[in-house]
């Protein structure tokens, strides 16, 4: 009989709690609660750059990255339960410190499946794009309280992407991020939205 603990949330036997997790009395690894004194549970991460779906997994034990860039992925037939999995490895991430990028990724209809993103940028020069995303026809649900994003937004050439959607999430973003609003009006910078 080896020694080994249950994965929380997946019900997945491994030989040690992986980064984002940490051990509970027996035998189970739980999610860590992150923050800046557990170094967000250990699931910092660097730089993502992502180009296909099998990279999606790069991503499944990191709650905080610093860039994160997803681009080029093209449409693909689903078969079996495996491209709907690959999804749940974003279900982790909480902040991106720099840089978020979504360019030409024809798998996304939605960024709900960031379900458990709530900051974007923790500085003024921060940027967020999302660009040429020919399938992509909604942000974040109203259901969903988008991320907060800090910097620079560019939403550009969506095809289905809705001018309402847009400016939901512009609207919800800048009010709710006070603290944020005085502490950049202190550094004398605005944010900078485009969308096209």
């Amino acid at each position: 009989m080896g020694t080994g603990y249950i994965l929380e949330e997946i019900n997945e036997c491994v030989l040690s709690c992986p980064s984002g997790f940490i051990h509970q009395t027996g035998s189970r690894c739980i999610r860590c609660v992150s923050s800046p004194e557990n170094n967000y549970c250990g699931g910092a991460c660097r730089e993502k750059h992502i180009r296909s779906i099998g990279d999606f997994q790069s991503l499944k034990y990191c709650t905080r990255v610093h860039t994160l860039n997803i681009y080029n992925i093209a449409t693909i037939e689903s078969r079996g339960n495996h491209f709907v999995e690959s999804f749940t490895a974003f279900s982790s991430l909480e902040q991106i410190d720099h840089e978020f990028t979504i360019h030409n990724v024809k798998v996304f209809s939605t960024l709900s499946i960031f379900s458990r993103l709530h900051r974007i940028g923790i500085t003024s020069n921060a940027t967020m794009t999302i660009e040429e995303n020919e399938l992509l026809t909604d942000l974040w649900p109203l259901t969903q309280p988008p991320p907060i994003i800090q910097g620079s937004l560019n939403i550009v050439r969506n095809a289905r992407l809705c001018l309402k959607h847009i400016e939901d999430f512009i609207n919800y973003t800048t009010t709710h991020e006070k603290g944020l609003i005085r502490k950049r009006k202190k550094q004398k910078n605005k944010k900078n939205f485009h969308y096209v």
